[in-house]
């Protein structure tokens, strides 16, 4: 969010987005409820874009040798480390 001379004459507030690289302006007077939705959005994309880059980059291996290629492709790993469930006392 920014503003200078120019938007204080036009009684604006400019907002760059990261996510989606938008530039918008919205006029100050009501600034509160269009600022409050795109916050909700903007946390909406961010999360939906983590999780989908997660589950891309997470694979299950059964193995030593697949364990070993996918560290060397820097990805997410899911491993058992032992089939059965031994109760501890």
């Amino acid at each position: 969010m920014g503003f200078g001379p120019k938007d204080i004459e036009k009684n604006t507030i400019l907002v760059s987005r990261r996510d989606d690289e938008s530039k918008n302006s919205y006029p100050m007077d009501n600034v509160q409820n269009p600022l409050k939705k795109l916050l909700d959005e903007i946390q909406d994309n961010l999360y939906k874009n983590s999780e989908n880059t997660l589950k891309e980059n997470t694979t299950h291996v059964e193995s030593f040798s697949e364990l070993i290629e996918v560290l060397n492709r820097r990805k997410v790993l899911y491993l058992v480390f032992g089939r059965k469930i031994r109760k501890m006392n």
